[in-house]
């Protein structure tokens, strides 16, 4: 759903945000471990990506990307979700750690390509900050 949400655009995926939140939500009550804390990873996307006027909130990304992590720390994507939600919090030392967690990180065989991809994606996010290292600002 949260797939579909983005491919229609920002104004026609917040239409969606409700149930998105609603099912990742039921899906952490009945099973926290499901898929090794997807639901978690999942939410803490979700908080990534809806604004905060809409119920948005890094704080609650970082929480939830963690608490994911707790049941897969291996996790590509969640370490690459958490890195964002780090540089937008001004952690930017800790996204960096992250990004290297990516890059260093085993393909989970299931996710091959997708792993691969977002390990690439870490590598250039991370040559792109490199010699633009800037100490933590505090929020």
């Amino acid at each position: 759903m949260g797939a579909l949400a983005e491919s229609y655009g920002a104004r026609q995926g917040l239409k969606y945000r409700g149930a998105i939140k609603d099912a990742l939500e039921r899906v952490a009550r009945i099973d926290p471990g499901f898929q090794k804390g997807s639901a978690f990873s999942a939410l803490g996307r979700w908080y990534h990506m809806v604004p905060g006027l809409f119920g948005g909130s890094e704080t609650k990304s970082e929480e939830y990307l963690r608490k994911a992590l707790t049941y897969d720390s291996g996790s590509i994507l969640t370490h690459f979700y958490l890195a964002e939600t780090l540089f937008d919090r001004d952690k930017d030392s800790e996204g960096v750690e992250e990004l290297k967690k990516v890059i260093a990180a085993v393909p989970n065989p299931d996710f091959d390509p997708e792993d691969r991809e977002f390990q690439a994606k870490a590598a250039a996010e991370l040559t792109k900050r490199s010699g633009k290292r800037q100490p933590d600002r505090k929020p």
